[in-house]
């Protein structure tokens, strides 16, 4: 009984720490579960829609849990909700540390699967944390290349969302069946992007910032709702784009369907 005790009082004092040290709430982030009989890591996980091992994780456990003993206090990682295909929608006040922690993985392992070059994160970046994610790129770095190219050149002077948003028409364009099936084709077709017609496709190289935002609209991060058209109204307007039903406006940008 002692020992229970002394355990539950060191997690209580770990907790603590992990509140202070990142500055979450208890109230949103972090609680703590008294294990009953016939409790394992599995079932507790999936009560709490977390991941099992961000519980395995925060606890000391050896994987699946083994020695959960009626009376033990574990704590639980409420930013480690359970998501399909092991995406992880990032919420304010998250680090890649800390979602590497409550997933049981590296940062660098984070940036790998994601494709990221820094380590800033943003809210509302979808971010594949373990196995075969929902989302996850489809293109090759060469064509990353190419996609930040695209944003570069049609979107330097917007925000990081305003780049990711152009990055997502084009992925969107890809997947329709109005337009062709490769990145390619659709940056290539005929009157589509002012930068091709330009030459400043042709001419510009992308700096980190496009790069970012390729690499997070080929992993289906989308703030234009699905739009398959963009431009900016101050300086292209047409009966064409005109009947198009818009749908958000990012900075310059009207994004439409």
């Amino acid at each position: 009984m002692i020992g229970i005790k002394k355990t539950a009082l060191s997690l209580i004092a770990i907790l603590a720490f992990m509140l202070i040290s990142t500055g979450v709430s208890a109230q949103t982030a972090y609680t703590s579960h008294t294990v009953k009989s016939g409790d394992t890591c599995y079932k507790i996980a999936k009560t709490y829609g977390v991941a099992q091992s961000a519980i395995v994780n925060a606890n000391g456990l050896t994987q699946n849990g083994a020695v959960l003993y009626p009376g033990k206090t574990l704590i639980i990682d409420g930013n480690a909700k359970n998501t399909p295909g092991g995406n992880y929608t990032v919420k304010s006040g998250d680090s890649l540390y800390k979602i590497a922690v409550a997933y049981g993985t590296s940062v660098s392992a984070l940036k790998e699967k994601n494709g990221l070059t820094a380590d800033r994160v943003y809210v509302g970046q979808v971010l594949c944390t373990t196995g075969q994610c929902n989302g996850s790129s489809s293109l090759s770095e060469a064509e990353i290349y190419l996609l930040a190219k695209m944003i570069y050149a049609e979107a330097r002077g917007e925000s990081y969302t305003g780049q990711v948003a152009v990055g997502a028409v084009i992925m969107n364009r890809i997947e329709s069946d109005q337009f062709p099936n490769t990145l390619t084709e659709v940056l290539y077709q005929k009157n589509q992007f002012t930068a091709i017609n330009d030459g400043q496709f042709d001419a510009l190289s992308p700096d980190s910032t496009a790069m970012s935002a390729a690499y997070d609209a080929a992993a289906g991060v989308d703030p234009t709702k699905g739009s398959l058209f963009y431009w900016n109204p101050q300086k292209a307007s047409n009966a064409f784009l005109n009947a198009k039903t818009i749908l958000v406006t990012i900075g310059n940008h009207v994004f439409a369907k």
